[in-house]
């Protein structure tokens, strides 16, 4: 899975989801009436770079502990169970983020993204 063919492969799976999405969002948008239009750009639908990186540092830490059970040659012996590349699973959040806006919870990403800068404050300080 790491060779450069199948990166090109993720990416092109991942940006046609993505344009698919906001194609379906845009049709949506048009049938509503303009004052009920939702903000695209908005922290439901467009997660901070913050919860981006932490979304992709859990995929990396998955496909780590994934190699570090079953082995290097994990991906050829278990293709079933291996864990999809980090960067799917970040097109696919976000997929699922901007197709379906209910489905985070704004409340508890902002309390993580919180405790994560007091965190780094303390250590800091």
């Amino acid at each position: 899975m790491t060779d450069n063919k199948s990166i090109e492969e993720v990416r092109e799976t991942v940006a046609v989801g993505v344009a698919g999405a906001q194609a379906d969002r845009r049709e949506a948008d048009k049938q509503l009436p303009n004052s009920k239009r939702p903000d695209l750009m908005s922290a439901d639908v467009q997660p901070p770079r913050l919860v981006q990186a932490i979304v992709l540092f859990q995929a990396q830490v998955r496909v780590k502990k994934f190699l570090r059970t079953f082995g290097s040659n994990a991906y050829a012996e278990f293709p079933d169970l291996a864990p999809l590349p980090p960067q799917m699973v970040l097109g696919l959040y976000l997929v699922r983020r901007m197709l379906k806006p209910g489905y985070v919870n704004l409340k508890k990403e902002a309390l993580g993204v919180a405790a994560i800068f007091t965190e780094k404050e303390s250590i800091l300080y």
